[in-house]
């Protein structure tokens, strides 16, 4: 079985886990209660296997754990012991539209909207820092606070497609060139200065140490049956390993499961990858990104965007760092980031490739 079950009700909980006892029952129930009033946006917090016996954690959507601890959730929730939870988004990966509006984006609008009030009772501390550094760099508190207006857009999943006309670049359906806020904003503030001019501000909300610039589809720029044959001839295909140095011959070899062992090379950025990163990092939004104990938050503007793409270094690694993958992962290596590119089959299907994945962390 699986964690399929996305209850979101008590009497969901009681009808379909009647096997179960009353005390598992209840502790199911206070855990998903206690999350659905803190965070009204996510309809199903929790999912269940119902194979699993009672001594088995349940889980609690991954939205909730830039926001609280696993101890924390049972502490407010007023579990009976013996009980468990851990983070997990259940087999279906719980993304539907009823949980993209995540828990930390619920936070940070009710804090914005309560600050801007002048009600700072229940603000997290490294939340009201955040939003006094938003004030300071771009006057948010300014004008009439009835034209203050904060919208949660983190529901909008927009596709962002690769192109292969003057390079490699990651598309911007929602914009022009690399301005991307419109398209990666999770939360937008909107008010009037103090001359009375409209202002908008993108915030992209982020959530733990390693987060994802980019998730492009490839299935059909590096198709199976190319791969399978040995001989990749799609030019958008080639163009794209040739960007990365990629040599295709290992290239089928992995995914064919003939290269038994990986390989490891040091190679020399090409020019065009720079192309590539500035397009899927972007400009004209601020980043609020919510660590363990502190918050990091910072200005994505046109000069930060392409000093944060400049390659100084990359790695190719075939059959991903363990070497016996079926995948192809590349460790591209900025002043500002370090990018985890990596080319697998992210559907668990025949592991032939179908995403392209681009993950950073900081490089400080």
């Amino acid at each position: 079985m699986a964690y399929d079950f996305f209850p979101k009700s008590k009497k969901d909980i009681d009808d379909k886990l009647k096997n179960k006892t009353q005390k598992y029952r209840d502790n199911c129930s206070k855990v998903m209660q206690y999350l659905q009033s803190k965070y009204p946006t996510i309809e199903t917090p929790i999912n269940i296997d119902t194979s699993k016996s009672e001594n088995s954690p349940i889980n609690v959507v991954r939205a909730i754990k830039g926001s609280l601890t696993e101890s924390q959730i049972m502490l407010n929730a007023k579990v009976q012991q013996p009980f468990k939870i851990k983070f997990g988004d259940g087999s279906s990966g719980n993304r539907g539209a009823q949980n993209r509006g995540n828990a930390f984006e619920y936070e940070f609008v009710s804090a914005l909207e309560k600050w801007r009030e002048g009600n700072l009772d229940g603000i997290d501390r490294t939340v009201l820092e955040t939003i006094e550094g938003l004030d300071k760099t771009y006057g948010i508190g300014e004008g009439d606070p009835k034209a203050f207006k904060v919208d949660p857009e983190g529901a909008a999943n927009n596709r962002r497609p690769l192109t292969f006309n003057n390079g490699i670049k990651v598309s911007n359906p929602n914009g022009t060139g690399t301005d991307v806020g419109k398209l990666v904003t999770d939360v937008t503030v909107r008010w009037k200065n103090k001359q009375g001019i409209d202002k908008t501000l993108y915030l992209s909300l982020k959530f733990e140490s390693t987060v994802t610039f980019f998730n492009v589809g490839i299935k059909t720029i590096l198709t199976k049956s190319e791969i399978q044959s040995g001989n990749i001839t799609n030019k958008d295909g080639l163009a794209l390993l040739d960007l990365f140095k990629i040599d295709p011959e290992k290239f089928c070899q992995i995914f064919n499961g003939e290269l038994k062992q990986g390989v490891k090379e040091v190679v020399t950025p090409k020019a065009g990858l720079k192309t590539l990163l500035e397009t899927g990092i972007g400009h004209n939004y601020h980043v609020i990104h919510k660590m363990p104990g502190k918050i990091k938050s910072y200005k994505v503007d046109e000069t930060y965007m392409r000093n944060a793409a400049r390659p100084t270094s990359q790695e190719i690694f075939y059959g991903g760092k363990g070497g016996n993958g079926k995948r192809i992962d590349i460790v591209v290596k900025s002043a500002t980031y370090e990018f985890k590119l990596n080319i697998r089959d992210t559907q668990g299907t025949d592991g032939y490739p179908t995403r392209m994945m681009c993950d950073f962390k900081y490089a400080h």
